[in-house]
């Protein structure tokens, strides 16, 4: 599979259905190049074969003993490692997206929405205030990132509104 392809988001989708545990024992077993086990009809089970399917994981030998029939063991491969680790970072930006925008729209529209209601009930709704309420943001974003620049931070806000109010976003 090409890079620009990988990971599929069927991948993602059964990710998103492992518990933190199982995520943890994957992470765990691709830093460390190790094998893990599990139990068969588990979901990380099906998300491990599903991952074997993709060649990126094998199935090591069962266990000769019948109180463990149902364990099975996964080894990483390590020549696709690189494929996991593509795979671990998309499926942690996903959810990093998901909870940023639930932030926002729980936390940040409604403050701006109340922002901007006590402007306009001042009297203060014209551009340079406007402008003024916008770097005002921007300067809070900045002060919450003190090891960086300020203009780092707010520049690259000034020119996706400049390119928004253009209409090129």
């Amino acid at each position: 599979m090409q890079d620009e392809q990988w990971p599929p988001e069927s991948l993602i989708e059964m990710m998103g259905k492992l518990s933190a545990g199982d995520m943890s024992v994957l992470v765990g077993a691709v830093a460390e190049r190790a094998s893990m086990s599990t139990t068969v009809g588990s979901r990380n089970h099906e998300f491990w074969c599903k991952l074997a399917e993709h060649g990126l994981l094998k199935e090591d030998d069962r266990i000769p003993i019948a109180k463990l029939a149902d364990v099975r063991i996964f080894s990483v491969v390590k020549e696709d490692v690189a494929r996991l680790e593509k795979l671990l970072e998309t499926y942690r930006t996903q959810v990093m997206r998901a909870k940023m925008g639930q932030f926002f729209a729980a936390e940040c529209e409604p403050f701006a929405a109340k922002m901007v209601e006590h402007i306009k009930a001042c009297g203060g709704g014209t551009p340079d205030f406007v402008i003024l309420t916008g770097f005002l943001l921007a300067s809070l974003l900045a002060k919450g990132y003190p090891q960086q620049e300020p203009a780092q931070i707010i520049q690259p806000i000034a020119d996706l509104a400049r390119k928004r109010l253009a209409g090129e976003v």
